[in-house]
């Protein structure tokens, strides 16, 4: 397993695949059983999950936890295989059984674990991802970055920035420029090329990216890359290139069943929206007030409803659930990371004549309906509470 990692680490995947087929070989005579089984099936897993095919990903780990679950030898392989699996969920936008997949492995972490630590903040960051919060997954994969180059571990503080990078942050390239030639294997050069082209929002640089991730396998990556693409061809009016790197990103989505992710999220998300907004839209979908959201964000509750009010006119909405089911579409109510709009800037604040009024401490829940008449919008939409309009 550990040859299978490092390997993964690398992006040598046909080398994954390849450590499978000879140490796990298939015997119908002979059966694999106890851990064993559970090994090949988690590598298995995560040669599907590389490959795209998620819906695939998921049933193999699971069965894997079923297995190392019902064997008292097979603790740490229990672990292992929970952390890929909430890895999997959040890259299939199950956000709910991600934190609970996650919460277990916390809960009975034995002290030898920490060799997995990358791997299990990757993780992390992908359920917080798919819980729309993508502040917190690019700020949990940049920390585990952080602790793997303190340990001199550089494969893994590049896995952990392609993540970040996936999720939209374009601060990664000066971190990741130094290691294109000290990691062996095609991810390390991919990544550096991903970041830098985030970086100056060349969408020419991202299309060829994603060409550079499909080529080694890692088919998530390549439609990351190319929703990316798409976006900020999107964002500078480039109509005919946004379809062209758009239609590269379906044809690597339509081979991937089962996935969703902040890029892909962002590609389908109305163009007028920023990122915090479809941020703060995507935890307000899955019933969080705006103090809630406010809270989790490190935000105050004024600027949340500035957000929201501005999605709304941005979306051509007016409710909260409409807010959703623009957003959601085919992926879920997610949010998403825009390559033209870096995740850590902080919005600017709502101009006078659009400001909504200051909220009461939140007493009524979130994804009550508003209206609009004649040129205002109802303050429900925004606080979630009846009282004054807000002017548009």
């Amino acid at each position: 397993m550990n040859l299978a990692i490092a390997l993964r680490l690398a992006g040598d995947l046909a080398a994954v695949r390849e450590v499978e087929e000879e140490f796990f070989p298939c015997d119908t005579e002979q059966p694999l059983q106890g851990w064993r089984f559970a090994a090949a099936t988690s590598l298995r897993g995560v040669i599907r999950l590389d490959a795209g095919r998620v819906e695939d990903a998921l049933r193999l780990l699971r069965e894997a936890m079923a297995q190392t679950a019902m064997s008292g030898e097979c603790t740490t392989m229990h672990r292992y295989c929970s952390m890929l699996l909430a890895e999997a969920l959040g890259k299939s936008g199950a956000a709910g059984e991600g934190r609970a997949t996650l919460e277990c492995v916390d809960a009975a972490r034995p002290p030898g674990f920490a060799w997995a630590g990358s791997h299990l903040s990757v993780a992390r960051a992908w359920v917080y991802a798919a819980e729309g919060s993508v502040t917190e997954a690019v700020a949990e994969a940049r920390a585990a970055a952080g602790r793997a180059a303190d340990r001199g571990q550089i494969a893994d503080e590049v896995f952990c920035l392609q993540a970040a990078t996936q999720f939209g942050d374009a601060t990664t390239a000066a971190e990741l420029t130094p290691m294109a030639g000290r990691v062996h294997g095609p991810r390390a050069a991919a990544v550096v090329r991903h970041a830098t082209a985030l970086a100056e929002s060349d969408g020419e640089a991202l299309l060829a990216v994603a060409g550079a991730y499909e080529r080694f396998g890692d088919l998530i990556a390549a439609a990351d890359a190319a929703a990316q693409s798409a976006t900020v061809f999107r964002s500078r009016d480039r109509r005919g290139s946004a379809l062209t790197a758009r239609a590269v990103a379906d044809r690597l989505t339509a081979a991937c069943p089962g996935m969703d992710t902040p890029a892909l999220r962002a590609m389908a998300a109305p163009s007028g929206l920023t990122v915090r907004q479809r941020e703060i839209a995507a935890l307000v979908a899955q019933g969080l007030t705006n103090r809630e959201v406010a809270d989790r964000l490190h935000l105050s509750v004024r600027t949340v409803e500035g957000h929201l009010y501005r999605a709304f006119l941005a979306a051509d909405v007016d409710s909260r659930d409409g807010l959703a089911a623009v957003l959601g579409g085919a992926a879920g109510p997610d949010a998403a990371a825009d390559p033209a709009s870096p995740v850590n800037t902080e919005p600017t604040q709502v101009p006078p004549t659009a400001r909504p009024p200051t909220a009461r401490p939140a007493t009524v829940a979130a994804g009550r309906a508003g209206t609009i008449r004649h040129g205002t919008r109802s303050r429900r939409s925004v606080t979630g509470e009846p009282g004054r309009r807000s002017p548009d």
